[in-house]
């Protein structure tokens, strides 16, 4: 059963986790995947409500920048069967035991993922930063898509192709990481596919 959370926040509420992690992980999709290719999901995104409780529930104050943050967890019981947006997996499994996943994540205006994870414009990502942080330490809210996978075993190899300035794959231990800058994926064509590779 999925689980959503509606977290409706301005200022330095959140301030903790973006000093440990990175803007990043507001706007992000974590998988977690077990032997099987079962597994689990989480994900995040950021928007400029029109109005929060804050704004009914205070006065003498008058709000200016907003930004809300929305959560949500679940399950799936098959990784090729999973689609975020227009997002999809594949895993094979070789008969030397190795198992490569290739993600597909489309690029261009036509792009459904990046309206899930960060439906904001550019103007609309400062003025959600203003409202995050009043410091002026975070310039933009939504401007990278995170895409971690927690695999059963380490990474053996991990790389994208076609190359995309914006684009960066990396992995620590069992975890695979790819970091998308979303202007630059909306700016180009095609799809960028992610091969990540690991021991059964």
């Amino acid at each position: 059963m999925n689980k959503t959370i509606w977290i409706g926040v301005i200022g330095l509420a959140l301030l903790p986790c973006l000093a440990a992690c990175g803007e990043e992980d507001l706007t992000s999709v974590r998988l977690k995947l077990n032997a099987d290719h079962s597994g689990t999901i989480t994900a995040s995104s950021v928007a400029v409500p029109q109005r929060t409780g804050f704004d009914q529930g205070t006065r003498g104050a008058t709000w200016a920048d907003r930004v809300g943050v929305v959560a949500a967890t679940g399950s799936f019981e098959a990784i090729n069967r999973l689609v975020v947006g227009d997002i999809s997996f594949h895993v094979d499994v070789s008969d030397h035991g190795m198992v490569s996943m290739e993600v597909v994540v489309p690029l261009g205006d036509a792009m459904q993922w990046a309206k899930l994870i960060t439906p904001m414009t550019a103007e609309q990502r400062a003025e959600s930063a203003r409202a995050f942080d009043p410091a002026g330490r975070v310039k933009s809210l939504g401007s990278t898509f995170k895409l971690l996978i927690e695999l059963p075993s380490d990474v053996v190899a991990t790389g994208v192709t076609p190359h995309v300035r914006g684009v960066k794959a990396s992995s620590d231990g069992a975890e695979a990481v790819l970091l998308v800058d979303v202007d630059r994926a909306r700016a180009a064509d095609g799809s960028l596919r992610w091969y990540v590779t690991w021991t059964k």
